[in-house]
């Protein structure tokens, strides 16, 4: 194994190199980790991106995720020694994770985009002082919004009651029995923590700081996740020990600052590097890339890419089925229905922990996605599911609109009511004490398996 720190004096070109072999490194593991994910055969739903991707035979995944892995080897040995080879494996590397994106929305998962943006800005730049620059400000902005994601009472109040509680049991303390205020304002130090180390990090005289702040915020989320809190799944551990080493790299004084003490540039070891069409280029995506998560609070933008990570901003979708409905189910996912409330029929259904059994990572996240994926079941197996859609809390009083949806049941008259937008015509509102009829909608062809008979696609998540 080649080592990792080198004898030479630290320069822009020599953090490139280490950086994109760290990068290497983990994104072997993560796609390891996340094994079933990337495989065909499966019993958990593809549902592509758009419908051209569904014609695309699941064999092929294979064949992508072969290249992938001799790739990603390549690039941790070392093997290219001409000065051109880093740069066409780097475009290698881009190519082959974007073949295996469009089949399965499912597979952007935070890292995956994270290492996909950072590809495509390293294949891109031919500066590497800029490079490092653009990855500087890109992990700045991870930062930003995953902390402005919970800057939320619904954050506060649940999922940082959670990570509280789990950070907690690892140092072997028992917050239940602590004022409700010091939970409140505990929980709320998470999102204030991200935010702090995001703008530290902005600047030279507080980098150091902002360092040990991103150092010890991922220290304290691997104690709350791990064995000794959460017991979460390896993937979210190993993307939280990058963070570290990444952190260590970009800002741990081997390269270049942000900004300089007078506001413009100090001068560095490496020597000067012209700007070229391919540096702007990557310039201009990491500018687009750290803009794009202001959209998300208008549905134009997806969740994860948005870096809302252990955040309430997503709309919570349940899904429900009868008793009856339970034996059609998929024999991976009947382990997680629970029991019914009492004097009701229906049984919830836990698709986010089939998605941990079964692709070892979690469910994205999004409604139409969430959608697509009952829309899938419901059509494969036959079912006739419930299902509330909770939407987006309030950031003050974290309440969610609730609605209910139902599908596979005719209304009294037999026709056909309102549909739902996009194209989905799967699900439609309850209206006036009636059930509605599952109207035909938009289906792809695209199967994991011989049991998985179609699949259903949207493009947008508003009912």
């Amino acid at each position: 194994m080649p080592p990792i720190d080198d004898s030479r004096p630290a320069t822009d070109a020599v953090t490139v190199r280490r950086l994109r072999w760290v990068m290497a490194v983990f994104t072997g593991l993560l796609v390891g980790v996340t094994a079933p994910l990337w495989m065909p055969g499966g019993e958990f739903p593809d549902i592509p991106w758009f419908d051209a991707a569904a014609a695309i035979p699941p064999r092929l995944d294979w064949l992508f995720l072969a290249a992938l892995v001799i790739l990603l080897a390549m690039q941790f040995f070392r093997l290219p020694t001409n000065r051109r080879w880093p740069l066409l494996l780097q475009a290698a590397l881009m190519v082959v994770a974007l073949l295996l994106l469009p089949t399965d929305q499912h597979r952007l998962q935070p890292w995956v985009w994270q290492m996909t943006v950072a590809a495509v800005v390293i294949g891109l730049s031919a500066n590497d002082r800029v490079t490092l620059t653009c990855l500087r400000w890109f992990v700045v902005s991870i930062y930003f919004w995953s902390a402005v994601s919970k800057l939320d009472w619904a954050f506060v109040a649940g999922r940082g009651q959670w990570l509280l509680k789990g950070l907690a049991a690892a140092v072997g303390l028992s917050p239940s029995m602590w004022p409700r205020e010091t939970r409140m304002v505990l929980a709320g130090m998470f999102p204030l923590g991200e935010l702090a180390a995001a703008a530290a990090l902005s600047w030279p005289r507080t980098r150091r700081v902002g360092l040990g702040l991103a150092i010890v915020m991922h220290a304290l989320l691997l104690l709350t996740l791990g064995p000794w809190g959460k017991q979460q799944f390896p993937g979210v551990l190993v993307w939280n020990g990058f963070f570290i080493v990444q952190a260590v790299l970009l800002f741990g004084g081997s390269g270049r600052l942000l900004v300089s003490e007078k506001g413009r540039e100090e001068p560095g070891p490496a020597k000067p590097q012209a700007w070229g069409a391919r540096t702007r280029a990557a310039a201009i995506v990491t500018t687009i890339v750290c803009l794009l998560p202001a959209l998300s609070p208008w549905g134009y933008w997806d969740h994860w890419p948005s870096w809302a990570v252990y955040s309430e901003r997503p709309a919570v979708v349940q899904m429900l089925v009868g008793t009856a409905d339970v034996q059609r189910l998929p024999a991976t996912l009947r382990p997680f229905v629970g029991p019914p409330e009492p004097l009701s029929d229906w049984r919830p259904v836990n698709l986010d922990r089939w998605s941990f059994a079964t692709c070892w990572c979690p469910m994205y996240p999004q409604q139409r996605y969430r959608l697509a994926v009952i829309s899938s079941l419901t059509t494969d197996r036959h079912l006739s599911p419930r299902v509330i859609i909770k939407g987006p809390p309030n950031r003050w009083t974290g309440k969610r609109d609730v609605s209910e949806w139902f599908a596979g049941r005719p209304d009294g008259d037999g026709e056909f009511p309102e549909t739902t937008a996009g194209g989905w015509g799967t699900f439609v509102r309850k209206t006036n004490g009636t059930h509605g009829f599952a109207a035909p909608g938009r289906t792809t062809g695209r199967r994991r398996n011989p049991r998985s008979v179609s699949l259903t696609t949207g493009a947008v998540e508003t009912f």
